[in-house]
C-alpha cells in the first residue's frame, strides 16, 4: 500500500477544516515537513535560499490560517514570536530577514529554522495566538520604555532591505 508522504500535513489541514485546534501531533508533523524542506530545499522551491523557503512557508502557514475557524493567524504569530526571540521590532523587517541577520547566513538560518519552528509551534499549541500576542506586547512595552519608540532594528546589518 502506498502512503502519501504528505498525509500528516493533509491531516493537520483537515483538522483545521473541521474546526479542531492544532494538536501536538499535527505540530510535530508540520515540523517534520519543515525539517525536510530545510534539509533539501531544492525539492520544494526553485530559489534554494532562506528567502525561497520563507515564501513557501508563508504560503503554507497562510493556507492553514485561512481555513481556521477563529482569528488566529499562524503567520502573524510566527512573526511576533521571532521578533520577541531576536529583539527586532522594526516594521520593515520580515521574520526571515531577522533570522538571516541573527544567524549570519542563509545556510545557517535554514539549519536553525526547524528547531525554531518547533519551539514556536510548541508555544502556539500551548498558549495560542493570544498568549503569543500577550508575550509580544509585554516585550514591546519593555522596548518602548528602553528606547522611547518601538521600531527597533539592528543599527548595522548585511541583509538587504526588502
Amino acid at each position: 500500500m502506498h502512503v502519501n508522504k504528505n498525509t500528516h500535513v493533509i491531516k493537520a489541514l483537515w483538522n483545521r477544516i473541521l474546526r479542531q485546534p492544532m494538536t501536538k501531533d499535527d505540530a510535530k508533523q508540520i515540523v517534520k515537513t519543515i525539517t525536510y524542506l530545510c534539509g533539501r530545499p531544492g525539492m520544494y522551491v526553485k530559489d534554494i535560499s532562506l528567502e525561497g523557503v520563507a515564501a513557501y512557508l508563508d504560503g503554507f502557514m497562510a493556507g492553514i490560517s485561512d481555513i481556521s475557524s477563529d482569528d488566529e493567524m499562524l503567520t502573524y504569530s510566527w512573526k511576533l514570536w521571532i521578533g520577541k526571540k531576536f529583539g527586532i521590532w522594526h516594521s520593515g523587517w520580515s521574520w526571515n530577514r531577522s533570522l538571516l541577520h541573527t544567524s549570519g547566513s542563509s545556510d545557517e538560518a535554514l539549519s536553525l529554522l526547524p528547531d525554531l519552528f518547533e519551539k514556536f509551534l510548541e508555544d502556539y499549541t500551548n498558549i495560542g495566538f493570544k498568549g503569543i500576542e500577550d508575550a509580544h506586547q509585554e516585550h514591546f512595552k519593555i522596548y518602548e520604555e528602553k528606547y522611547g519608540y518601538v521600531n527597533v532594528g539592528p543599527e548595522q546589518t548585511f541583509t538587504k532591505n526588502p
